[in-house]
């Protein structure tokens, strides 16, 4: 039984959801970035903000966070990665925090 109100899928084109889950995969990754990335992947899915939450055992605030980075920042990220922009967004730093290159 899902329990929260569901959230909208999060726009995530293909390569970024494979990217996102070739990173994901690295036993070398560092834990928040992992999390991070399963936050994103579980929120293109589908997966409400308190499943997320209850999923990786994390506070429903952190799901909220990076729910909106991403979507707030997806335009930018769209343009990086399609070269129309000089400046803009890559995958590892945005996880991270960092913003602008």
């Amino acid at each position: 039984m899902s329990r929260g109100r569901p959230a909208p899928r999060i726009t995530m084109t293909e390569r970024q959801y494979s990217l996102l889950s070739q990173h994901w995969a690295k036993h070398s990754l560092a834990h928040h970035i992992k999390t991070r990335i399963r936050i994103l992947l579980l929120a293109n899915e589908g997966y409400s903000h308190a499943s997320i939450k209850r999923e990786l055992r994390i506070d429903i605030n952190t799901v909220k966070r990076w729910r909106r980075r991403w979507e707030t920042e997806f335009d930018s990220i769209k343009a990086f990665e399609l070269g129309e922009s000089g400046q803009g967004w890559v995958i590892k730093p945005f996880l991270k925090g960092c913003y602008l290159l």
